[in-house]
């Protein structure tokens, strides 16, 4: 979990850390008597039920006996910041592009009726992408708002355009709106978003790319994907039991959190 802490002065967020790492640890230290749940609901506290004050500081942390041990400095953290400075007018702001599994049959729809910029950019998109369909496959406006669109968006060759045209057309109305962000960000397929927006391809490159890595994935070997909030040294211990039949059937596909 990431747990944030905020104070109005250097020497109160030092004694704030000091409070909370006693709070978080058990009296002998293990933090033992913190189930997970009550780990992340206090990090859900820490971020939402206290004002954002200048003076903040921010610990990942798979557990409240972790996040003790780094708040006490006795440990070194897997990822934490501490402003140098106090924070003071709004801050940077930063786009964050989600990967493949976000999107919805009809996603956009009430946006392409009242959004004259969004309408323009996902038409634009389309366009750049209809070269680099697989043959007998509808445009993406088709795939994404059509009567079959559920079963198009099945296809990672035509989902992952329509994914990325979507998030070129919504930074489009976003910019359009007058928000430019400091920082783009993207997660997995997400990451061709963040360097279209960021200048790095131009749209016709962007089209090109993701359209490949559409048709790449969907010629894989067909199977399926499960995540787990387990480690992964306790997932491939998993592995390691399944018998003989199973074994190759199954493997670790990523690593998503702040060690992976």
């Amino acid at each position: 979990g990431v747990f944030v802490l905020s104070a109005r002065s250097a020497a109160a967020l030092t004694g704030l850390a000091a409070a909370h790492a006693e709070r978080l640890a058990a009296s002998d230290g293990t933090a033992s008597d913190w189930a997970a749940s009550d780990w992340a609901a206090a990090c859900w506290t820490a971020a939402t039920g206290r004002a954002a004050l200048p003076w903040r500081r921010a610990v990942v942390a798979d557990t409240a006996a972790d996040a003790a041990a780094v708040l006490r400095g006795n440990a070194a953290p897997a990822w934490s910041i501490e402003s140098g400075t106090p924070v003071t007018g709004p801050a940077p702001l930063v786009w964050l592009f989600t990967g493949q599994g976000a999107l919805r049959p009809g996603a956009s729809g009430g946006l392409l009726d009242t959004e004259p910029a969004f309408a323009e950019a996902w038409h634009a998109a389309c366009s750049a992408f209809a070269p680099y369909l697989p043959a007998g496959t509808p445009g993406l406006h088709v795939v994404l708002h059509g009567p079959d669109a559920a079963e198009w968006l099945r296809r990672p060759s035509l989902a992952q355009p329509a994914h990325i045209a979507l998030a070129a057309a919504l930074a489009a109305l976003w910019r359009a709106r007058g928000l430019t962000p400091a920082m783009v960000l993207g997660h997995s397929l997400g990451e061709y978003a963040a360097a279209y927006i960021a200048g790095v391809l131009d749209l016709d490159g962007l089209a090109r790319l993701v359209a490949g890595r559409g048709r790449l994935c969907e010629a894989l070997a067909p199977g399926g994907m499960a995540a787990t909030t387990a480690s992964e040294a306790e997932v491939t211990a998993a592995l390691a039991k399944l018998p003989t039949a199973l074994a190759t059937e199954f493997g670790l596909a990523a690593l998503h959190g702040p060690a992976g």
